[in-house]
Parts: structure tokens; sequence; C-alpha cells
């Protein structure tokens, strides 16, 4: 696959089709018990066959997550002609959590390019970052600089 074929554009048309604005719970131990907070993250999932154009995808913004090879489990449909199982492929995973990357690269590249429901989508999960419980003080600085223009200014500086 040529890199040079790979542009920002190319990869926020997947992100419109595939993207997906999400929360992990992390859960550890303290001295007065569990805690459990919500960690915001981003991930993009195809198909086991564009495994290539994942990581070219991964290479092109600089990104050092792993990609993650998942199973899917078969589709069960009860139809007129009885209850049939559908194989389905297996999927390939690009997940981004960390804070510098989701800061410095993840909301760069979408802050008010997404044209679709998804922009919809992903300005509803910045919000939530804002405001839920049990989200790390550190990931609420991605809602300050969002509510803030720092966005928009950096995307205004860009063009």
């Amino acid at each position: 696959m040529n890199r040079d074929k790979i542009t920002k554009e190319y990869i926020r048309g997947i992100i419109e089709s595939k993207g997906v604005f999400t929360f992990y719970t992390n859960s550890y131990a303290t001295k007065k018990g569990i805690v459990k907070r919500k960690i915001p993250a981003f991930v993009l999932e195809l198909n086991e066959k564009d495994i290539r154009l994942l990581e070219e995808m991964r290479n092109h913004l600089c990104l050092k997550h792993r990609i993650y090879k998942t199973k899917q489990p078969a589709l069960i449909s009860d139809s007129g002609a009885g209850r049939r199982a559908y194989p389905r492929s297996p999927k390939v995973r690009l997940c981004v959590r960390d804070f510098v990357s989701l800061k410095n690269i993840i909301l760069p590249l979408l802050y008010k390019e997404l044209i679709g429901y998804k922009g919809i989508l992903f300005e509803e999960w910045l919000e939530r970052i804002g405001k839920e419980e049990n989200i790390p003080d550190d990931y609420r600085l991605i809602y300050r600089l969002y509510k803030s223009g720092f966005y928009e200014n950096e995307r205004i500086s860009k063009n």
C-alpha cells in the first residue's frame, strides 16, 4: 500500500463510517476500596481483511497503539425457515484511550471535520467527558480545551 495515498481526509471518511466514541471502565484498588473510573476512548474497527489499511492509517497518524484481532460471534437469525447461524468475519480494532493521543492527535483530526451523524456523536462524547462522573481529571482537560475554543484556534491556524 502506498502511504502517499493515505490522507487525513481519507482517514476521516473511514472514521465517519466505522469510528466509535466510547468509554471503557477501569477499576483499581485503593485503601477505601475498589474505584471505578470511565476512560474516554476512540475505536476504529474494520474487517480483518483490511488490517493493512488500519496499520497504514495508524502509522500515518503516528499512533503507537496495538491493533487487536477479534472473533465475531455468529449472527443468529430467526426467520420463517427456522433458526440459523451465519458466520461473521473476524475484525481488527484500533483503540485509542491514552490522554496524550486523544488530546494531540484524535481531537485535532476530528474537531469540526465530521460531516454526518458521526459529528454529532463526537460532540456528544466530548460533552460526556466533561459532565459524567468518574472521568479522570486529565481527560476532563480535553473537554475544557474543546469548550475554550482551543481546537478551533488550532484548526484556523493550520488553514
